[in-house]
């Protein structure tokens, strides 16, 4: 149950916690794909370009979620990945 809770936060995330510009640009290329068994949190992303750029804002990404799972007091997650997928 938490980790529906968590691929349902990461909209919620994209949409409030991040600058507008951004956040429009996230919710058009990405989505969550899954949760694998070593707790990594799979973002899939429908352009190249993108997930290239996504590398370079993955920590910071990644920061503002986990601080974000523990507001929510949700389970774990180690990283999020990024994939290409169409």
């Amino acid at each position: 149950m938490g980790d529906l809770k968590i691929i349902r936060l990461w909209d919620n995330f994209l949409k409030d916690s991040l600058k507008p510009a951004l956040s429009k640009k996230l919710q058009e290329y990405t989505f969550v794909h899954r949760i694998d068994r070593e707790r990594d949190l799979v973002i899939g992303v429908r352009s190249a370009v993108m997930a290239n750029e996504l590398q370079f804002l993955k920590p910071m990404l990644e920061k503002k979620f986990f601080e974000l799972l523990e507001d929510y007091d949700l389970p774990h997650i180690r990283a999020i990945l990024f994939e290409l997928r169409t």
